[in-house]
C-alpha cells in the first residue's frame, strides 16, 4: 500500500503522488536562488515571485543586449569615419583603426 517505485528519476507512491520531500527540497533551494525568496512562506507565493523574477531578468538582459549593440555600432561608425579620413589623407591622426578591441594598421593597406 505505502510502498514506492522509481519512475524516470522520481519517486512515486503506488497511489500516484510524487514524493513530497523531493518537492520541498527543490522549493527550499529555489528560496535560496531567487532574491527575497527566503521571506516567502507559501509555495504559491514563491512560484509567483520566481516567475516575476524571471520576467525581470529577461527584460534586463534585453536592455543590456540593446545597449551593447548600440555601443558597438556607434564605435564602428566613429572609427569608420576616422579610417576614411586617414585613407583619403585628410587626417593627421594615426593610421591605426581600433574597432572593438581589434587594431588594424591602415598604413599597410
Amino acid at each position: 500500500m505505502g510502498s514506492r517505485t522509481q519512475v524516470a528519476g522520481k519517486k512515486h507512491s503506488r497511489r500516484g503522488g510524487v514524493n513530497t520531500s523531493n518537492f520541498e527540497r527543490k522549493m527550499k533551494k529555489l528560496q535560496t536562488v531567487v532574491p527575497g525568496g527566503h521571506r516567502l512562506h507559501s509555495n504559491e507565493e514563491l512560484l509567483i515571485h520566481t516567475a516575476d523574477y524571471i520576467v525581470s531578468m529577461k527584460s534586463q538582459l534585453m536592455v543590456l543586449k540593446n545597449a551593447l549593440f548600440y555601443k558597438v555600432i556607434k564605435n564602428i561608425k566613429s572609427e569608420s569615419k576616422k579610417a576614411i579620413a586617414v585613407i583619403a589623407g585628410d587626417s593627421d591622426s594615426t593610421a591605426n583603426l581600433k574597432v572593438n578591441g581589434f587594431i588594424i594598421n591602415l598604413s599597410q593597406m
